[in-house]
């Protein structure tokens, strides 16, 4: 989840905008990794792209599924702490392909992230043995 305080809301007028949006002028979360995702909506012959910032896995599975004809994810990137990358710092990286499995009945229970330069995250809460021997993907670039 991303949080944030009212006094960093941009509309004054009232809290929401004429199109339902909420501005705001900053967000914060105390949740990583999270992912950051490229959405190209076609309209006749114009595309539109828009950035979304997903707090975790399910949320980003449920925007994949989602994909019409006219609305597509063209990038996913995973951004990851120096704790979680083992850099010096906070890394924003393109995903080629996401996995996943299951331990138990909980379908998010492994996730494998593989970014664009061949290296390999693992995202589970648990380390068990799979429940179901095969991943499932769910992205692929």
């Amino acid at each position: 989840m991303f949080k944030t305080v009212q006094d960093s809301a941009v509309l004054e007028a009232g809290p929401r905008g004429r199109d339902g949006v909420q501005l705001w002028l900053h967000v914060e979360t105390e949740i990583w990794p999270w992912f950051y995702i490229e959405v190209v909506q076609s309209q006749g012959t114009k595309k539109y792209r828009t950035m979304l910032m997903l707090p975790n896995i399910a949320e980003l599975a449920n925007v994949l599924a989602s994909q019409t004809s006219r609305v597509k994810v063209e990038q996913v990137y995973l951004l990851t702490p120096a704790t979680f990358n083992q850099t010096t710092g906070w890394q924003m990286e393109g995903l080629s392909k996401i996995e996943i499995g299951k331990a138990s009945k909980n379908l998010f229970d492994h996730v494998y992230c593989t970014v664009e330069n061949g290296g390999r995250y693992s995202l589970s809460d648990t380390s068990g043995e799979l429940y179901s021997p095969a991943l499932k993907t769910i992205f692929q670039k």
